[in-house]
């Protein structure tokens, strides 16, 4: 199954906070922006993987121009590829 997701990210001066539009996905964070992003398609992926095996509806995402993007924060789309997921 491959989707994409917009998700949130914010630099919390400690690190980077990530949310998803969508809540059944999650939330992540890491210490750099390129981790933080990693971290986010390794938090979509095993969500949306897990949906599968538990037999659960798997949200659509949310169109990216729907998200509210708070102050200082800005969005980005992450791909979930569940096929290379369960390859790796």
């Amino acid at each position: 199954m491959k989707l994409v997701y917009p998700c949130i990210l914010r630099d919390e001066k400690v690190g980077w906070s990530v949310i998803f539009a969508d809540d059944a996905i999650g939330a992540t964070s890491g210490e750099t922006l390129e981790d933080a992003v990693y971290m986010a398609q390794d938090l979509a992926n095993f969500s949306v993987q897990s949906m599968i095996e538990d037999n659960e509806e798997i949200p659509l995402p949310t169109p990216p121009e729907k998200v509210v993007v708070p102050e200082g924060a800005f969005m980005t789309l992450i791909r979930v590829d569940t096929d290379e997921y369960r390859k790796s």
